[in-house]
C-alpha cells in the first residue's frame, strides 16, 4: 500500500513507517479475536491487504456412496487406522 494509506493503519492504532514508498507495519498485530465483530475499519484495511476476514467450514450430515448411506462417523479415521489396512 502507498503512504497516502497510513491513515487506516493509524486509526486502529496499529504503528507503521514508510520504508521506500510503501506502509511497513512495524510489529505482529492481532486486529481481530475470535467471536468479534468485524467494524467497519478492520473490514476496509483487510480488504485492501488482500485478507478474508472470515473462515467456513462444512458439517456432514451423512454420506452417500455407491447407493448406501453411512453416518459422518465414518469419515473419523485416523492415520493408524489407515496404516493398519
Amino acid at each position: 500500500l502507498g503512504p497516502e494509506k497510513t491513515s487506516f493503519f493509524q486509526a486502529l492504532g496499529i504503528t507503521t513507517k514508510i520504508s521506500r514508498g510503501t506502509i511497513e507495519i512495524l510489529s505482529d498485530v492481532q486486529l481481530i479475536k475470535t467471536g468479534d465483530k468485524v467494524g467497519a475499519s478492520e473490514a476496509t484495511l483487510l480488504n485492501m491487504l488482500n485478507i478474508s476476514p472470515f473462515s467456513f467450514g462444512l458439517i456432514i450430515q451423512q454420506v452417500y456412496d455407491n447407493g448406501s448411506i453411512y453416518s459422518p462417523e465414518v469419515l473419523d479415521i485416523t492415520e493408524d487406522a489407515l496404516h493398519a489396512r
